[in-house]
């Protein structure tokens, strides 16, 4: 588990208690013969017109920037974030700026969302950044369908 987080080690303390408590399984899907299936749907991104976040941290070793960085390409109006100080779980590592660039980006699509009384958007989780947390890099390339 370690190496899907930016900084395991440096942070371990903080993250013993979802350690302690997370579990994997692994899945792989295999035609009729046993071999395994690929699934590749880049070609169909293109077709997409709702609105599209891509996400994405910079330490991440799974499905990294060049993958996220491919979507974005791929996928019209897309916006690419991506979180300088996460891996795999920016939602964990980062959960302030997570939910602020979520809410954001909701708030941006959404013109007829409901608000609070405070004029942002109606939201399910809290939005206290963490102290030494910085802004995300942000690429809002909107593109046109070609």
């Amino acid at each position: 588990m370690p190496a899907y987080f930016a900084d395991f080690w440096g942070r371990e303390q903080e993250y013993a208690a979802f350690r302690s408590r997370a579990s994997a399984t692994y899945v792989r899907a295999e035609d009729d013969q046993g071999v395994p299936e690929t699934v590749d749907d880049r070609g169909r991104l293109a077709a997409l017109k709702a609105p599209a976040l891509v996400l994405v941290g910079r330490h991440d070793f799974i499905c990294g920037v060049r993958w996220a960085e491919e979507l974005h390409t791929l996928i019209p109006h897309s916006e690419l974030v991506i979180f300088e100080h996460s891996g795999h779980f920016a939602h964990i590592e980062e959960p302030g700026l997570f939910s602020e660039t979520i809410e954001q980006f909701v708030a941006t699509h959404t013109p007829n969302a409901r608000r609070s009384r405070f004029g942002t958007p109606l939201t399910y989780g809290p939005l206290v950044p963490k102290t030494g947390e910085t802004a995300a890099t942000r690429s809002e390339h909107s593109r046109s369908a070609e």
